[in-house]
């Protein structure tokens, strides 16, 4: 059965019985907070509910992983569907339109006031002709184009639809003003490219499938990385005869508030802090058949929005917390000012001390500081058992909870003491309630945004494949005592029979020297290429070991060795490999079968990198 949500929203639920289908599937699901959608939902009681959204984050900050419990079941991003080839790869170029919009009333949580905004660009007219100029340079021919244009405003699309028509490309404004009949046959004279261009505001950012546009048009900054994408998705549809999309997005001088990193993340699949890193070198690691350009002062505009971004300071971060009720919470306090765990605790002080720093908190305990640091290192958690664990941190009755505790321990005090003592620094831990209150609330902001789905070891070891671990969590996880004591990148644990690798793939040479620059690298999602330290030969016990299967070899791996303002990265759990084969001496190279198929980010990062 198929239905439009307004339908059912017409229909009397009790004629409907709950229990009446298997599965329903709902496209979309971003809405599933609005109460058309939650009176449905609560109401029906399927064996499966299937959510369909390529946006699951909404930009009102409601979460509707619960419908869930809390999980995405399975992920593509953006650039793992071009790498696919589900979508067409992207052309896209940032100019700078030379407007500033500094001094543009901002609302925190909502961004520009839109008719402020809307002041600003229409009847622009020089900014027009940037616009018509850049077009002609970067598409030719523009009477072939079948482009759609975002813009701020109904009066706003209205303009820009006059210029370009005046300008000789056909062109109309289809907004919320525009009959529906109009709407309809405005977008088949775009099919059929009696017009070249339709300006919209947010008319057309989902549930509109116009596989033919080619050129998007950004005409407005969009601040948010959900709307960002939405739009840019309009163009991405595969067609007959269309080889890419070509997307031109002007920009300029935004307010201190705006945030480019969102857009560039989106687009590139980094992390907060290796976006900067991108930008500098120009997106060296996108899909094949994508480009990103900006102009040498976009780029300078970016990349010195995105490094004050991670440079907050924290005069800064207490100013905004003072500006916010008593109670605000540690999520409630990220949501009003749209900063991220890592802004807070790049300060390496945490969300007690900046409580403290207002006047909210209690007296710091003796170990405040080093736990407020300790927690700032441990912002990659992604494990539901850890973070089950770390709900109710506790002693250890069996192996699998003792090794639990080792692992907090190693992230709480570094790793250097004994795992036998670590109940005693657990009770250290206790005293300062503030931060175990901190710890639990930190905790279910990282369980809100697992991205991907692990799988659980059998047995004592309470590591999930394909979640994140710090090198002595994870040697902790084996049962490695004083684990910080553990240098190189490969460990033999007998009492687990296991060997670890550990394995960074971006080895340049600020970070390392030539002779540790061995040539790892994903081959497929499932064969990972690993190259031994110089001195192995085959015929060495060790290399026997690995050659024979006798032992289980287990595969931890990052990108980059450093992480700005966080310190070292975690390493992704990559699990269980077997020997392949393997060629050379003095260095081995080995090639493993790996059981799980590497996350396609990891898999892209891992290849490119090192290719």
């Amino acid at each position: 059965m198929f239905a439009s949500i307004q339908s059912l929203h017409r229909l009397d639920l009790e004629l409907l019985n709950p229990e009446a289908f298997d599965m329903v599937i709902v496209d979309e699901f971003h809405h599933a907070e609005a109460g058309t959608y939650t009176r449905l939902l609560n109401h029906l009681k399927p064996r499966v509910l299937l959510g369909l959204t390529a946006t699951p984050e909404r930009t009102d900050g409601q979460d509707v992983k619960h419908w869930f419990g809390g999980r995405i079941a399975v992920e593509l991003r953006l650039w793992e569907a071009i790498e696919r080839q589900l979508l067409v790869p992207f052309q896209y170029f940032g100019v700078h339109d030379g407007v500033d919009l500094s001094a543009v009333p901002w609302k925190r949580g909502q961004g520009y006031f839109t008719a402020e905004l809307s002041k600003v660009f229409t009847g622009n007219d020089a900014r027009v002709r940037l616009v018509l100029e850049t077009l002609r340079r970067k598409v030719g021919d523009v009477g072939r184009m079948r482009a759609l244009g975002f813009c701020v405003d109904v009066e706003h699309a209205e303009f820009m639809a006059r210029r370009f028509s005046d300008a000789g490309i056909p062109a109309l404004a289809i907004t919320s003003r525009t009959a529906r009949a109009d709407r309809e046959a405005g977008l088949r004279k775009l099919r059929s490219r009696e017009v070249n261009v339709v300006f919209a505001v947010d008319l057309f950012n989902e549930g509109v499938d116009i596989p033919s546009i080619d050129t998007v048009l950004f005409l407005r900054p969009t601040d948010s990385a959900t709307v960002f994408l939405q739009q840019l998705g309009r163009g991405l549809r595969l067609d007959d005869g269309k080889a890419c999309l070509t997307v031109l997005d002007f920009i300029g001088n935004q307010h201190r508030r705006f945030r480019f990193d969102r857009r560039y993340r989106a687009l590139t699949g980094a992390s907060r802090t290796g976006v900067a890193r991108e930008v500098e070198a120009g997106f060296p690691t996108l899909p094949a058949g994508c480009h990103i350009d900006l102009d040498r002062e976009v780029s300078r505009l970016v990349l010195g929005n995105i490094r004050q971004a991670l440079n907050l300071r924290w005069p800064d971060l207490t100013a905004e917390l003072a500006s916010l009720p008593e109670q605000t919470t540690l999520g409630g306090f990220l949501e009003e000012t749209g900063l991220e765990l890592e802004d807070l605790y790049r300060r390496r002080l945490g969300w007690a001390a900046l409580r403290r720093a207002v006047g909210r908190g209690q007296v710091a305990g003796a170990l405040d500081e080093r736990i407020g640091k300790a927690f700032g290192r441990m912002l990659h958690i992604d494990d539901p058992d850890r973070l089950e664990f770390l709900r109710r941190p506790r002693g250890g009755r069996s192996i699998r909870e003792q090794r639990l505790l080792a692992m907090l321990d190693a992230a709480l005090w570094g790793g250097t003491q004994a795992a036998s003592a670590a109940e005693e620094r657990l009770a250290d831990l206790l005293t300062h309630s503030d931060r175990v209150s901190e710890l639990i609330e930190m905790t279910g902001l990282l369980a809100e945004r697992r991205h991907r789905v692990t799988y659980a070891l059998p047995g004592d070891v309470p590591l999930h494949v394909h979640a994140t671990y710090s090198k002595n969590e994870a040697l902790a996880a084996f049962g490695v005592d004083k684990p910080a004591n553990m240098r190189e990148g490969v460990k033999w644990v007998p009492e687990a029979n296991a060997d670890l690798f550990f394995v960074t793939i971006d080895k340049s040479e600020s970070l390392f020297s030539p002779t540790t620059m061995y040539h790892d690298r994903a081959v497929t999602p499932v064969l990972f290429q690993w190259e031994s330290q110089s001195p192995l030969r085959r015929t060495n016990p060790t290399a026997v070991r690995y050659q024979s299967g006798r032992s289980d070899v287990h595969l931890f791996i990052r990108e980059h060795k450093r992480e700005e303002g966080l310190g070292a990265p975690p390493y992704l759990y990559a699990g269980p490999m077997a020997h392949e084969s393997c060629e050379g001496d003095r260095p081995v190279r080995f090639r493993w079968r790996l059981e799980y198929a590497l996350p396609l980010d990891v898999f892209h990062f891992a290849k490119v990198t090192a290719g």
